[in-house]
């Protein structure tokens, strides 16, 4: 049983690692098809220049750690430059959904939650509009936390630090007026040293959203 299990999880880190670079190929190509690098900095420059507005918004993202679908949730704050760039600072964190597949002794469930946090940097550029469509490239980069916390004490007793890279590809469409809903597909890379914590957290991301388009409320009904 130990033995399948092993031979599973390898090739649930071949796998991953080839998705992985697969979509940071397709991630570059899609920046190569739209953008010379010349027009890619006069373009950036030009919509920096527009006056901001500030921006809040909440982030939901499913993905994998080892084999197991996990869901993130997160939370977002920047500038937001006439839609079509926005930049700021995010939280997200782990739903306490995760359970250890091949505990030990010490770390299983009736002991332990896993925890998975990381603050990032965030940036989203709207590649390419059309009528009620938009398609956005983004790009996440983290400090994460990893660690074991205890049921009991409530304290954690094992953790490591690590860099996370979240670089995605998105297209949102305006069902309504204020209504927009998109989603997407990206990869996370997580550079850390394993130290405690065991769990892969290299994997895809899978995003679903729907939001409000606050801007242009406050536009129509407040400003």
């Amino acid at each position: 049983m130990k033995k399948n299990i092993k031979i599973d999880q390898i090739n649930f880190y071949k796998s991953s690692r080839l998705i992985g670079v697969g979509f940071f190929l397709l991630f570059f190509f899609v920046i190569n098809n739209f953008y010379t690098q010349e027009s890619i900095l006069n373009t950036l420059k030009n919509r920096l220049s527009t006056e901001p507005s500030l921006i809040v918004k909440a982030d939901f993202k499913h993905s994998f750690i080892s084999n197991q679908l996990i869901a993130m949730r997160g939370i977002k704050a920047g500038l937001n430059f006439n839609d079509s760039i926005k930049i700021g600072i995010g939280y997200s964190w782990m739903k306490n959904n995760f359970i250890f597949d091949n505990p030990n002794a010490v770390i299983n469930n009736e002991n332990y939650n896993l925890k998975y946090s990381y603050v990032s940097l965030f940036f989203d550029y709207s590649v390419y509009s059309y009528s009620n469509w938009n398609y956005i490239l983004s790009s996440d980069f983290a400090i994460a936390k990893f660690a074991y916390k205890n049921r009991l004490t409530r304290k954690v007793d094992f953790s490591s630090f690590g860099f996370v890279l979240e670089p995605s590809l998105a297209a949102e469409y305006r069902l309504f007026k204020y209504v927009i809903a998109g989603g997407g597909i990206g990869y996370r890379f997580v550079l850390r040293d394993k130290n405690n914590i065991t769990e892969s957290f290299s994997a895809p991301l899978y995003i679903l959203r729907v939001k409000l388009d606050f801007l242009s409320i406050y536009n129509d009904h407040f400003k």
